[in-house]
Order: C-alpha cells, then structure tokens, then sequence
C-alpha cells in the first residue's frame, strides 16, 4: 500500500522555519523533534529567505519610483 504524503500547515512551517533561523538547534535536532527530512527544513528555510528578500526589493523599488515621483513633481512645480 502506498504510504499517504502529510500535508503541513502555514502555521507549522512558520514555526519550524522560525527555529531553524534562531540556530538554537542543529538541523538533526529539528528533524527528530518534528519528524522532517532535514532537506525539507532547509527547503523551506531557503523559501522563506526567497520570500523575504524579494519582499525587501518590492518595498526599496517602491521606495525609490515613489521619491521619483516626488522629485519630478517638486521640479516641475519650479519649472511652472
């Protein structure tokens, strides 16, 4: 019989990717106490940071075409 795959919640990836990222415990550690592969602790780990860092990039090119927008306006108001 083939064996059913476990399906995990947000909710507890989140908190197996926040103890991995404290480095309290080593990865085996986690693996035992959650019962993962530890490839699936450093898959989600490495998401996690993807996510994180294409967030960062979003907010600083929001950022940078907002003050853009803000210096295009400023000089055609001097130009007027």
């Amino acid at each position: 019989m083939k064996k059913q795959r476990r399906k995990f919640t947000k909710e507890f990836k989140l908190q197996v990717i926040l103890e991995a990222l404290k480095e309290r415990s080593t990865l085996k550690e986690l693996s035992q106490k959650y019962e993962l592969q530890s490839t699936q602790i450093t898959t989600w780990t490495q998401i996690h940071r993807g996510f994180s860092q294409q967030a960062k990039r979003k907010n600083e090119t929001t950022s940078i075409s907002s003050n853009l927008k803000s210096l295009k306006n400023l000089f055609s108001m001097e130009i007027l």
